[in-house]
Protein backbone atom coordinates (compact mmCIF):
# COMPACT_ATOMS: atom_id res chain seq x y z
CA UNK A 1 0.00 0.00 0.00
CA UNK A 2 1.35 3.43 -0.96
CA UNK A 3 2.39 5.68 1.88
CA UNK A 4 0.21 8.69 2.63
CA UNK A 5 1.72 12.12 2.16
CA UNK A 6 2.20 14.68 4.94
CA UNK A 7 3.27 18.29 4.36
CA UNK A 8 5.28 19.81 7.23
CA UNK A 9 5.55 23.61 7.26
CA UNK A 10 8.38 24.23 9.72
CA UNK A 11 11.54 26.38 9.94
CA UNK A 12 12.80 25.12 13.33
CA UNK A 13 15.48 22.43 12.71
CA UNK A 14 14.81 20.74 16.07
CA UNK A 15 11.10 20.40 15.35
CA UNK A 16 11.87 19.13 11.83
CA UNK A 17 14.18 16.49 13.30
CA UNK A 18 11.54 15.40 15.84
CA UNK A 19 8.75 15.10 13.26
CA UNK A 20 11.01 13.35 10.76
CA UNK A 21 12.15 10.83 13.32
CA UNK A 22 8.59 10.09 14.38
CA UNK A 23 6.88 9.92 10.97
CA UNK A 24 9.31 9.44 8.07
CA UNK A 25 9.28 5.65 8.29
CA UNK A 26 5.50 5.38 7.88
CA UNK A 27 4.63 8.38 5.71
CA UNK A 28 5.91 10.37 2.75
CA UNK A 29 7.00 13.48 4.61
CA UNK A 30 7.67 16.68 2.66
CA UNK A 31 9.24 19.57 4.59
CA UNK A 32 8.95 23.22 3.49
CA UNK A 33 10.27 26.20 5.40
CA UNK A 34 7.50 28.70 4.86
CA UNK A 35 4.40 29.98 3.12
CA UNK A 36 5.77 30.39 -0.43
CA UNK A 37 7.06 26.82 -0.61
CA UNK A 38 3.81 25.51 0.92
CA UNK A 39 1.68 27.27 -1.70
CA UNK A 40 3.91 25.90 -4.47
CA UNK A 41 3.60 22.35 -3.11
CA UNK A 42 -0.20 22.55 -2.70
CA UNK A 43 -0.61 23.88 -6.23
CA UNK A 44 0.90 20.65 -7.54
CA UNK A 45 -0.08 18.00 -5.01
CA UNK A 46 -2.70 17.34 -2.32
CA UNK A 47 -1.33 15.74 0.86
CA UNK A 48 -3.45 13.71 3.26
CA UNK A 49 -2.41 15.89 6.23
CA UNK A 50 -0.66 19.20 6.94
CA UNK A 51 1.49 19.91 10.00
CA UNK A 52 2.28 23.58 10.65
CA UNK A 53 4.14 25.49 13.37
CA UNK A 54 2.33 28.52 14.76
CA UNK A 55 5.68 30.12 15.67
CA UNK A 56 6.72 30.79 12.06
CA UNK A 57 8.07 34.24 11.15
CA UNK A 58 7.33 36.86 9.86
CA UNK A 59 3.72 35.60 9.54
CA UNK A 60 2.52 33.11 12.09
CA UNK A 61 1.17 29.67 11.24
CA UNK A 62 -2.47 30.62 11.83
CA UNK A 63 -2.25 33.48 9.33
CA UNK A 64 -0.61 31.18 6.79
CA UNK A 65 -3.19 28.44 7.38
CA UNK A 66 -6.03 30.91 6.85
CA UNK A 67 -4.53 32.13 3.57
CA UNK A 68 -3.90 28.62 2.25
CA UNK A 69 -7.69 28.02 2.19
CA UNK A 70 -7.09 24.29 2.16
CA UNK A 71 -9.61 21.58 2.93
CA UNK A 72 -6.81 19.22 3.99
CA UNK A 73 -6.89 18.42 7.71
CA UNK A 74 -4.25 20.46 9.54
CA UNK A 75 -2.46 19.92 12.86
CA UNK A 76 -0.82 22.97 14.46
CA UNK A 77 1.76 23.18 17.24
CA UNK A 78 3.41 25.96 19.24
CA UNK A 79 5.84 26.54 22.08
CA UNK A 80 3.21 28.77 23.69
CA UNK A 81 0.97 27.24 26.33
CA UNK A 82 -1.78 29.61 25.33
CA UNK A 83 -5.24 28.09 25.66
CA UNK A 84 -7.06 30.98 23.88
CA UNK A 85 -4.66 30.47 20.95
CA UNK A 86 -5.59 26.78 20.74
CA UNK A 87 -9.28 27.71 20.86
CA UNK A 88 -8.80 30.34 18.13
CA UNK A 89 -6.99 27.79 15.94
CA UNK A 90 -9.80 25.28 16.44
CA UNK A 91 -12.41 27.86 15.42
CA UNK A 92 -10.37 28.67 12.30
CA UNK A 93 -10.59 25.01 11.26
CA UNK A 94 -7.41 23.45 12.67
CA UNK A 95 -8.05 19.78 13.49
CA UNK A 96 -5.67 19.49 16.47
CA UNK A 97 -3.27 21.70 18.44
CA UNK A 98 -0.08 20.37 20.10
CA UNK A 99 2.48 21.97 22.38
CA UNK A 100 6.23 22.02 21.67
CA UNK A 101 8.54 20.38 22.39
CA UNK A 102 6.60 17.66 20.61
CA UNK A 103 5.99 14.32 22.27
CA UNK A 104 6.59 11.73 19.53
CA UNK A 105 3.99 9.25 20.78
CA UNK A 106 1.33 11.95 21.07
CA UNK A 107 2.27 13.25 17.61
CA UNK A 108 1.94 9.78 16.08
CA UNK A 109 -1.44 9.27 17.71
CA UNK A 110 -2.81 12.63 16.51
CA UNK A 111 -1.49 12.04 12.98
CA UNK A 112 -3.06 8.57 12.84
CA UNK A 113 -6.40 9.93 14.06
CA UNK A 114 -6.52 12.71 11.49
CA UNK A 115 -4.93 11.13 8.46
CA UNK A 116 -6.99 7.93 8.31
CA UNK A 117 -10.30 9.63 7.53
CA UNK A 118 -12.64 8.01 5.00
CA UNK A 119 -10.62 8.10 1.83
CA UNK A 120 -12.29 6.68 -1.24
CA UNK A 121 -15.73 6.59 0.37
CA UNK A 122 -17.72 9.24 -1.44
CA UNK A 123 -21.04 10.46 -0.11
CA UNK A 124 -23.58 10.33 -2.93
CA UNK A 125 -26.81 12.31 -2.29
CA UNK A 126 -29.98 10.89 -3.83
CA UNK A 127 -30.57 14.18 -5.67
CA UNK A 128 -27.51 13.33 -7.77
CA UNK A 129 -28.88 10.07 -9.20
CA UNK A 130 -29.51 11.78 -12.55
CA UNK A 131 -25.73 11.92 -13.04
CA UNK A 132 -25.26 8.16 -13.00
CA UNK A 133 -24.22 6.64 -16.30
CA UNK A 134 -21.30 5.75 -18.55
CA UNK A 135 -21.12 8.73 -20.91
CA UNK A 136 -17.79 10.40 -21.63
CA UNK A 137 -19.16 13.67 -20.20
CA UNK A 138 -19.53 12.07 -16.77
CA UNK A 139 -16.05 10.57 -16.82
CA UNK A 140 -14.72 14.12 -17.23
CA UNK A 141 -17.04 15.74 -14.69
CA UNK A 142 -16.33 13.93 -11.43
CA UNK A 143 -12.50 13.92 -11.45
CA UNK A 144 -12.62 17.70 -11.99
CA UNK A 145 -15.22 18.11 -9.25
CA UNK A 146 -13.25 16.04 -6.74
CA UNK A 147 -10.10 18.04 -7.52
CA UNK A 148 -12.05 21.26 -6.93
CA UNK A 149 -13.29 19.96 -3.57
CA UNK A 150 -9.76 19.04 -2.48
CA UNK A 151 -8.33 22.38 -3.58
CA UNK A 152 -10.98 24.25 -1.55
CA UNK A 153 -11.16 26.82 -4.33
CA UNK A 154 -14.49 28.50 -4.88
CA UNK A 155 -16.61 26.76 -7.53
CA UNK A 156 -18.62 28.23 -10.40
CA UNK A 157 -21.30 25.63 -11.13
CA UNK A 158 -22.50 26.11 -14.70
CA UNK A 159 -25.74 24.38 -15.66
CA UNK A 160 -28.53 25.12 -18.11
CA UNK A 161 -32.14 25.61 -17.05
CA UNK A 162 -33.65 22.27 -16.10
CA UNK A 163 -30.36 20.84 -14.79
CA UNK A 164 -30.63 20.44 -10.98
CA UNK A 165 -27.65 21.97 -9.16
CA UNK A 166 -28.49 21.26 -5.53
CA UNK A 167 -27.36 17.61 -5.77
CA UNK A 168 -23.89 18.74 -6.90
CA UNK A 169 -23.77 21.31 -4.10
CA UNK A 170 -24.64 18.59 -1.58
CA UNK A 171 -21.93 16.38 -3.12
CA UNK A 172 -19.34 19.16 -2.72
CA UNK A 173 -20.25 19.71 0.92
CA UNK A 174 -20.58 16.06 1.98
CA UNK A 175 -17.19 15.15 0.49
CA UNK A 176 -15.28 18.13 1.85
CA UNK A 177 -13.24 18.47 5.03
CA UNK A 178 -15.99 20.78 6.33
CA UNK A 179 -18.84 18.28 6.06
CA UNK A 180 -19.53 18.41 9.81
CA UNK A 181 -20.33 22.09 9.45
CA UNK A 182 -23.46 23.54 7.85
CA UNK A 183 -24.32 23.83 4.17
CA UNK A 184 -25.90 27.27 3.86
CA UNK A 185 -27.47 28.94 0.84
CA UNK A 186 -28.73 32.30 -0.36
CA UNK A 187 -31.15 32.74 -3.25
CA UNK A 188 -29.90 35.99 -4.77
CA UNK A 189 -33.11 36.75 -6.63
CA UNK A 190 -34.57 37.55 -3.19
CA UNK A 191 -32.16 40.50 -2.99
CA UNK A 192 -32.59 41.89 -6.51
CA UNK A 193 -34.35 45.01 -5.29
CA UNK A 194 -32.03 47.90 -4.43
CA UNK A 195 -33.52 48.45 -0.97
CA UNK A 196 -32.58 44.85 -0.01
CA UNK A 197 -28.83 45.12 -0.65
CA UNK A 198 -28.06 46.09 2.95
CA UNK A 199 -29.96 43.04 4.19
CA UNK A 200 -28.01 40.85 1.76
CA UNK A 201 -24.63 42.09 2.99
CA UNK A 202 -25.73 41.61 6.58
CA UNK A 203 -26.81 38.02 5.85
CA UNK A 204 -23.66 37.17 3.88
CA UNK A 205 -21.31 38.64 6.50
CA UNK A 206 -23.08 36.79 9.31
CA UNK A 207 -22.75 33.46 7.46
CA UNK A 208 -19.07 33.91 6.58
CA UNK A 209 -17.69 35.62 9.69
CA UNK A 210 -15.18 33.93 11.97
CA UNK A 211 -16.42 33.46 15.54
CA UNK A 212 -14.96 35.89 18.07
CA UNK A 213 -12.27 34.85 20.52
CA UNK A 214 -14.82 34.56 23.34
CA UNK A 215 -17.52 32.95 21.21
CA UNK A 216 -19.08 29.71 22.41
CA UNK A 217 -20.41 28.85 18.95
CA UNK A 218 -19.94 25.16 18.18
CA UNK A 219 -17.93 24.34 15.06
CA UNK A 220 -20.82 22.22 13.75
CA UNK A 221 -23.08 25.27 13.63
CA UNK A 222 -20.69 27.29 11.45
CA UNK A 223 -20.88 27.55 7.69
CA UNK A 224 -18.72 25.04 5.83
CA UNK A 225 -20.07 25.45 2.29
CA UNK A 226 -22.03 28.45 1.01
CA UNK A 227 -24.22 28.14 -2.09
CA UNK A 228 -25.27 31.28 -3.96
CA UNK A 229 -27.96 30.66 -6.58
CA UNK A 230 -29.70 32.82 -9.18
CA UNK A 231 -26.86 35.33 -9.38
CA UNK A 232 -28.15 36.28 -12.85
CA UNK A 233 -31.03 38.10 -11.13
CA UNK A 234 -28.64 40.85 -9.99
CA UNK A 235 -27.18 43.73 -11.98
CA UNK A 236 -23.56 43.60 -13.22
CA UNK A 237 -22.19 45.95 -10.55
CA UNK A 238 -23.80 43.99 -7.70
CA UNK A 239 -22.40 40.72 -9.11
CA UNK A 240 -18.90 42.19 -9.38
CA UNK A 241 -19.06 43.44 -5.79
CA UNK A 242 -20.15 40.04 -4.47
CA UNK A 243 -17.36 38.23 -6.34
CA UNK A 244 -14.83 40.75 -5.00
CA UNK A 245 -16.03 40.25 -1.42
CA UNK A 246 -15.75 36.47 -1.71
CA UNK A 247 -12.27 36.61 -3.22
CA UNK A 248 -10.80 39.15 -0.80
CA UNK A 249 -12.12 37.59 2.42
CA UNK A 250 -11.29 40.38 4.85
CA UNK A 251 -9.56 39.37 8.14
CA UNK A 252 -12.77 38.57 10.03
CA UNK A 253 -14.19 36.46 7.19
CA UNK A 254 -13.69 32.68 7.35
CA UNK A 255 -11.32 31.71 4.53
CA UNK A 256 -11.97 27.99 4.96
CA UNK A 257 -15.56 28.29 3.64
CA UNK A 258 -15.93 26.97 0.10
CA UNK A 259 -18.34 29.10 -1.93
CA UNK A 260 -20.34 27.55 -4.78
CA UNK A 261 -22.00 29.94 -7.25
CA UNK A 262 -24.71 28.52 -9.50
CA UNK A 263 -24.96 29.99 -13.01
CA UNK A 264 -27.38 29.17 -15.84
CA UNK A 265 -26.08 31.49 -18.57
CA UNK A 266 -22.54 30.78 -19.81
CA UNK A 267 -22.24 34.37 -21.06
CA UNK A 268 -22.11 35.54 -17.45
CA UNK A 269 -18.66 33.94 -17.11
CA UNK A 270 -17.26 36.78 -19.21
CA UNK A 271 -18.28 39.24 -16.47
CA UNK A 272 -16.73 37.31 -13.59
CA UNK A 273 -13.11 37.22 -12.45
CA UNK A 274 -12.43 33.49 -12.68
CA UNK A 275 -8.95 33.61 -11.15
CA UNK A 276 -8.60 31.06 -8.32
CA UNK A 277 -12.03 29.59 -9.17
CA UNK A 278 -12.92 26.18 -10.56
CA UNK A 279 -15.56 26.24 -13.31
CA UNK A 280 -17.56 23.00 -13.34
CA UNK A 281 -20.07 22.46 -16.13
CA UNK A 282 -22.87 19.94 -15.60
CA UNK A 283 -23.54 18.33 -18.99
CA UNK A 284 -27.03 18.97 -20.43
CA UNK A 285 -29.15 15.95 -21.30
CA UNK A 286 -28.65 16.32 -25.07
CA UNK A 287 -24.91 15.64 -24.53
CA UNK A 288 -25.64 12.39 -22.66
CA UNK A 289 -28.02 10.55 -24.99
CA UNK A 290 -26.17 7.27 -24.37
CA UNK A 291 -27.28 7.53 -20.72
CA UNK A 292 -30.95 8.01 -21.65
CA UNK A 293 -32.00 4.37 -20.97
CA UNK A 294 -30.49 4.65 -17.48
CA UNK A 295 -32.28 7.96 -16.85
CA UNK A 296 -35.59 6.63 -18.16
CA UNK A 297 -35.31 3.65 -15.82
CA UNK A 298 -34.63 6.01 -12.89
CA UNK A 299 -37.58 8.27 -13.64
CA UNK A 300 -39.87 5.36 -14.55
CA UNK A 301 -39.32 3.69 -11.18
CA UNK A 302 -39.86 7.00 -9.37
CA UNK A 303 -43.08 7.81 -11.21
CA UNK A 304 -44.44 4.26 -10.82
CA UNK A 305 -43.89 4.42 -7.08
CA UNK A 306 -45.34 7.95 -6.90
CA UNK A 307 -48.58 6.98 -8.66
CA UNK A 308 -48.71 3.41 -7.31
CA UNK A 309 -48.80 1.92 -10.82
CA UNK A 310 -46.94 -0.98 -12.37
CA UNK A 311 -45.24 0.58 -15.43
CA UNK A 312 -41.89 -0.99 -16.16
CA UNK A 313 -41.10 -0.60 -19.87
CA UNK A 314 -41.20 1.75 -22.85
CA UNK A 315 -42.21 0.66 -26.36
CA UNK A 316 -39.40 0.62 -28.96
CA UNK A 317 -40.95 3.28 -31.19
CA UNK A 318 -41.49 5.55 -28.17
CA UNK A 319 -37.86 5.06 -27.13
CA UNK A 320 -36.67 6.04 -30.63
CA UNK A 321 -38.77 9.17 -30.41
CA UNK A 322 -37.32 10.03 -26.98
CA UNK A 323 -33.78 9.52 -28.29
CA UNK A 324 -34.41 11.94 -31.15
CA UNK A 325 -35.69 14.74 -28.90
CA UNK A 326 -33.24 17.39 -27.60
CA UNK A 327 -34.89 18.26 -24.25
CA UNK A 328 -34.56 22.06 -23.98
CA UNK A 329 -35.85 21.64 -20.42
CA UNK A 330 -33.15 19.02 -19.71
CA UNK A 331 -33.52 16.47 -16.91
CA UNK A 332 -36.49 18.16 -15.29
CA UNK A 333 -38.37 18.07 -18.59
CA UNK A 334 -37.61 14.37 -19.08
CA UNK A 335 -38.73 13.55 -15.55
CA UNK A 336 -41.98 15.51 -16.05
CA UNK A 337 -42.63 13.74 -19.37
CA UNK A 338 -42.18 10.32 -17.78
CA UNK A 339 -44.38 11.22 -14.82
CA UNK A 340 -47.17 12.40 -17.14
CA UNK A 341 -46.81 9.30 -19.34
CA UNK A 342 -47.01 6.94 -16.37
CA UNK A 343 -50.09 8.77 -15.11
CA UNK A 344 -51.74 8.48 -18.56
CA UNK A 345 -50.68 4.88 -19.26
CA UNK A 346 -53.31 2.18 -19.47
CA UNK A 347 -50.79 -0.70 -19.52
CA UNK A 348 -47.40 -1.54 -18.07
CA UNK A 349 -45.58 -0.44 -21.27
CA UNK A 350 -45.48 3.27 -22.20
CA UNK A 351 -46.49 4.13 -25.77
CA UNK A 352 -45.77 7.25 -27.81
CA UNK A 353 -49.29 8.48 -27.25
CA UNK A 354 -48.75 8.50 -23.49
CA UNK A 355 -46.08 11.22 -23.64
CA UNK A 356 -47.45 14.80 -23.56
CA UNK A 357 -45.24 16.32 -26.28
CA UNK A 358 -46.58 19.60 -27.68
CA UNK A 359 -46.91 20.20 -31.42
CA UNK A 360 -43.58 22.07 -31.71
CA UNK A 361 -41.75 19.17 -30.10
CA UNK A 362 -43.39 16.72 -32.48
CA UNK A 363 -42.36 18.83 -35.48
CA UNK A 364 -38.75 19.08 -34.26
CA UNK A 365 -38.39 15.34 -33.73
CA UNK A 366 -39.97 14.39 -37.05
CA UNK A 367 -37.83 16.97 -38.89
CA UNK A 368 -34.68 15.68 -37.23
CA UNK A 369 -35.45 12.05 -38.09
CA UNK A 370 -36.19 13.00 -41.73
CA UNK A 371 -32.96 14.96 -42.14
CA UNK A 372 -30.88 12.16 -40.62
CA UNK A 373 -31.91 9.86 -43.46
CA UNK A 374 -30.04 12.07 -45.95
CA UNK A 375 -33.01 12.40 -48.30
CA UNK A 376 -33.35 15.05 -50.99
CA UNK A 377 -35.89 17.81 -50.41
CA UNK A 378 -39.03 16.18 -51.90
CA UNK A 379 -38.62 12.74 -50.22
CA UNK A 380 -37.60 14.43 -46.95
CA UNK A 381 -40.77 16.54 -47.03
CA UNK A 382 -42.84 13.43 -47.68
CA UNK A 383 -41.20 11.54 -44.82
CA UNK A 384 -41.73 14.50 -42.51
CA UNK A 385 -45.44 14.70 -43.34
CA UNK A 386 -45.90 10.95 -42.95
CA UNK A 387 -44.10 10.86 -39.63
CA UNK A 388 -46.11 13.79 -38.28
CA UNK A 389 -49.45 12.22 -39.22
CA UNK A 390 -48.41 8.91 -37.63
CA UNK A 391 -47.46 10.62 -34.38
CA UNK A 392 -50.66 12.65 -34.22
CA UNK A 393 -52.79 9.60 -34.93
CA UNK A 394 -50.98 7.66 -32.22
CA UNK A 395 -51.50 10.46 -29.68
CA UNK A 396 -55.17 10.89 -30.61
CA UNK A 397 -56.01 7.18 -30.54
CA UNK A 398 -56.22 6.90 -34.36
CA UNK A 399 -59.07 9.41 -34.41
CA UNK A 400 -58.77 10.90 -37.92
CA UNK A 401 -61.46 13.50 -37.22
CA UNK A 402 -59.56 14.76 -34.18
CA UNK A 403 -56.28 14.93 -36.16
CA UNK A 404 -57.95 16.91 -38.97
CA UNK A 405 -59.45 19.27 -36.41
CA UNK A 406 -56.07 19.70 -34.70
CA UNK A 407 -54.38 20.55 -38.02
CA UNK A 408 -57.34 22.75 -39.04
CA UNK A 409 -57.84 20.94 -42.37
CA UNK A 410 -60.88 19.10 -43.79
CA UNK A 411 -61.00 15.43 -42.94
CA UNK A 412 -61.22 14.58 -46.67
CA UNK A 413 -57.89 16.38 -47.24
CA UNK A 414 -56.28 14.41 -44.43
CA UNK A 415 -57.56 11.10 -45.83
CA UNK A 416 -56.27 11.97 -49.31
CA UNK A 417 -52.83 12.85 -47.92
CA UNK A 418 -52.71 9.64 -45.86
CA UNK A 419 -53.66 7.53 -48.87
CA UNK A 420 -50.99 9.22 -50.98
CA UNK A 421 -48.26 8.86 -48.33
CA UNK A 422 -49.03 5.20 -47.64
CA UNK A 423 -48.71 4.18 -51.33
Amino acid sequence: MAKKTILLIESDPKAVATVTGALAADYNLTVVGGEVEAVDFLNNKTPQLILIDFDLKPRDGLQIFSDLKTSVKTVMFSASNNIPLAVLASKAGVAAFLRKPLNTEELKKVVEQNISGEEGKLCWPKELDFLQGESSELTKLFPRLLEAIKSNKDIILLAEVGVPKIGLVDFVHLNSARKKRQLMSLDLKDFAKEDLEAYFWSSLTEMMSLPGANSIQADESRCGTLYLENIEALDAHFIKTIIGFIKQRRPKIDKSIQVVIGINDERLLQKIDLKDCCVIKIPPLRERKEDLPCLLDLYLKGASAQYNKVVDAIAADALKFLLAYDYPGNYQELESLVQAAVLAASANVLQKKDFPFDFNALVKVVTKKSLRRGLSLAPAKQQFEKGLYELLLAKLNQDQTAVASFLDIPKTTLLERLEHLMD
